[in-house]
């Protein structure tokens, strides 16, 4: 965006600068990308631009590393384990943590809220809620406020009854297989690092709208470097 059709400077007026580029942990592309912006700009674009690992990577990574943690131990197999459905829950309930984190950024008790979510995540989905602090994100809690006169037999019964996640059911995993798989998340997502991950942007849409033109084209096709198939596929997308 910085050059013109033939290769001129745009102007500082009409020029698009990127500040922070948004990607995978691929650092290659970015460091090129910024070093031809250096280029263009020279000294004045010096340390300005920056890299940001996207979010969804993050948590496809994490998904990864749960899928390995089952190949490689047999323990976490079977019915009421550690199921595909199951990941894609933890997962879910670990990038609403952070999302929910991204809107208070800075703020030392959203912080701890958003930490101390993902601390009882596995316990959550383990059924010991004595980690769930938050009502709001746990039904069992949530049902124990609203029915305080219940006993803790009726809470789980209402609990199996209505919720909308995995018909109820919790997953039956042993302390030490709880404790592996609750590692997983902290090394990631802990007080160090939450922040920065909180900041990072979701490239879904992006990649969505990439996955469409691949669609549309009829996938990566070669020798059309020099024609305008690609600009009319991308108008055909976004059309």
């Amino acid at each position: 965006m910085l050059l013109d059709e033939d290769g001129n400077y745009r102007e500082d007026d009409v020029a698009v600068f990127a500040m922070r580029v948004h990607s995978d942990n691929d650092t290659r592309v970015h460091n090129r990308f910024t070093s031809t912006q250096n280029e263009i700009i020279g000294h004045a674009a010096d340390g300005i631009a920056e890299h940001r690992p996207d979010l969804g990577h993050i948590i496809k990574n994490t998904s990864g590393e749960s899928f390995t943690l089952r190949d490689e131990d047999t323990s976490f197999c079977g019915k009421g384990l550690l199921e595909n459905g199951r990941i894609l829950s933890i997962m879910a309930d670990t990038r609403h943590a952070i999302t929910e984190y991204h809107d208070h950024l800075g703020d030392p008790d959203e912080r701890k809220k958003g930490i101390d979510q993902i601390m009882g995540i596995i316990p959550h989905h383990c059924g010991d809620h004595s980690k769930c602090v938050y009502p709001e994100h746990c039904r069992y809690l949530s049902i124990k406020k609203d029915n305080p006169d219940m006993t803790e037999e009726e809470v789980l019964q209402k609990l199996a009854e209505t919720s909308l996640c995995h018909g109820g059911t919790c997953m039956d995993l042993s302390e030490d297989g709880s404790e592996q798989l609750k590692n997983v998340l902290i090394k990631r997502f802990n007080s160090k690092s939450i922040d920065r991950i909180a900041e990072m942007a979701w490239s879904n849409t992006c990649m969505g709208f990439w996955g469409t033109v691949t669609k549309f084209s009829e996938g990566k096709q070669l020798n059309l470097d020099q024609t305008d198939y690609w600009f009319l596929m991308l108008e055909y997308c976004f059309c």
